[in-house]
């Protein structure tokens, strides 16, 4: 049963507990085959595609849909948006500021349970500092999504207070290690071995997936396969994936 208050505990990097899944991107293909529904209607508003990414969310049972919002008038696409019980999102915007405001607002939103900030060229530490503070004001966790080619150090964000780092294939080392290192400061979402996983046979993909549990416990870590660009990913890849994570909330 879907409970993003799980996700709440993995970003609190406390305590173990059951796998956590959090997929930053799903692309149209895969979500129209989650959801069994095709067709342009799906997408066609911003509403539409909100909804379509929160039941592609449902299905596989995650805690939280996540999802990226214009910021226009507030958030019109959460209005008469649908959620499963025990689901809330995890969301950012389409397009990064730098000023706070969006984002302490975003953050007021009920249906939102943590906040999403992604890298901007020209964005310096003290700017994601000034972010993340709004984020925090209303209570609410933070999660520093880095998707450029060429992400910033880790090392260099360890004073911006993020509760979770969402990977990608770019920051070129095994989840296992950075896990080993930064857990203790930030819940690791996501994985490091895309272009790797989508390559592999479902039976090595679930092993592998089952691994990152043993190691972690679901303690400051949530599965996903690490792709904010939504690039397409075989289903029974991605199926294996969903297998794991069911088996690790057992």
């Amino acid at each position: 049963m879907a409970d993003y208050r799980e996700l709440l505990r993995v970003l609190e990097n406390e305590r173990p507990g059951r796998a956590v899944f959090f997929e930053y991107a799903l692309d149209r293909a895969l979500a129209e085959q989650l959801v069994w529904r095709r067709g342009d209607t799906l997408w066609a508003t911003e509403n539409a595609r909100v909804q379509t990414l929160a039941d592609a969310a449902a299905v596989p049972g995650f805690d939280c849909a996540v999802v990226q919002l214009s910021f226009e008038d507030g958030f019109p696409a959460l209005k008469g948006l649908r959620l499963r019980e025990g689901m809330k999102l995890a969301a950012g915007l389409s397009v990064p500021v730098f000023d706070p405001a969006p984002y302490e607002a975003l953050a007021k939103e009920e249906a939102v349970c943590a906040v999403i900030l992604r890298n901007v060229p020209c964005g310096t530490p003290e700017n994601y500092r000034q972010l993340a503070a709004a984020v925090h004001r209303q209570g609410k966790p933070c999660i520093w999504a880095d998707d450029s080619k060429t992400p910033i150090p880790l090392s260099e964000l360890t004073g911006c207070s993020f509760d979770g780092i969402h990977l990608t294939e770019a920051r070129n080392r095994p989840v296992e290690l950075l896990w080993k290192q930064w857990n203790d400061r930030w819940a690791l979402l996501g994985d490091t071995r895309f272009s790797w996983l989508i390559r592999q046979k479902p039976r090595d993909i679930l092993d592998y997936c089952t691994g990152l549990q043993q190691l972690t416990h679901g303690k400051s870590y949530a599965f996903g396969s690490g792709n904010p660009e939504g690039k397409p990913i075989p289903y029974l890849s991605y199926a294996a994936i969903l297998s794991a994570y069911i088996r690790g909330q057992g």
